[in-house]
């Protein structure tokens, strides 16, 4: 009996307590409810302002520009009467000297550049067009050429002829990666590199010609005779 007492006193409790909750939560509704209704509220008002700003923004671009854009400073020139007459005649561009050009571009290149990056930047859609464009003018490229200094050919499809004909256009590159270049067997020519990587190059076996390359990775390769490597610093 006095279990059942117990229980049901219990009972009575929690349910005064839900009733509470349920009344506090009721009364949060109520009020969340009237905050939306004033935002809502709010927010038509604001978007009843939108065309009234819209009309007085203009709709259209200006569809003038000008074309040519001032390159210098006016050059002022002494009268003799001593007054300054400004030369608007004068529209020569600036001409920067070669080596400025090829510094800048060192440091727009200062990573390691793909065969897609280089064709992109030539205006060309692939490395055959690229050679026609340099047997055609041998100048063609050369600033950018001298510029890069870090090529990354990995996984070329590349035939070896064709890819040592597009490595001996840039006579600055100190470091060229040749990894998973399968069609490669001939390394003869690229001992001027400082770091070159070879890895997984299954074609290349003899390395006699690299003794000047600084850092050469061998990973992957068929190389087993590196005691003429004896300069390198890092195989």
């Amino acid at each position: 009996m006095v279990l059942m007492m117990a229980m049901m006193l219990i009972m009575a409790i929690i349910m005064f307590k839900m009733t509470k909750m349920m009344s506090k939560m009721s009364t949060e509704l109520k009020t969340l409810s009237s905050e939306l209704k004033t935002m809502s509220s709010e927010l038509k008002t604001e978007m009843s302002k939108i065309p009234s700003m819209t009309k007085e923004m203009p709709t259209e671009m200006p569809t003038e520009m000008p074309t040519e854009m001032p390159t210098e400073m006016p050059t002022e020139m002494p009268t003799e009467k001593g007054e300054m007459v400004v030369n608007n005649n004068d529209k020569t561009p600036p001409h920067l000297p070669l080596e400025i050009w090829l510094m800048i571009l060192r440091i727009y290149f200062n990573y390691e550049c793909t065969i897609e990056h280089i064709c992109e930047q030539l205006g060309v859609s692939d490395v055959d067009e690229m050679f026609k464009r340099k047997n055609e003018d041998p100048k063609f490229g050369e600033s950018l050429f001298q510029s890069v200094t870090k090529l990354d050919l990995s996984n070329s499809k590349l035939s070896e002829e064709d890819l040592l004909k597009f490595i001996s256009f840039f006579p600055n590159v100190d470091t060229l990666n040749l990894s998973c270049c399968k069609k490669i067997t001939d390394v003869s020519a690229l001992g001027r590199v400082h770091t070159l990587n070879l890895s997984y190059c299954m074609g290349v076996e003899d390395v006699s010609a690299l003794g000047e390359v600084n850092d050469l990775i061998l990973r992957g390769t068929n190389v087993e005779h590196v005691s003429v490597l004896e300069n390198v610093h890092t195989i």
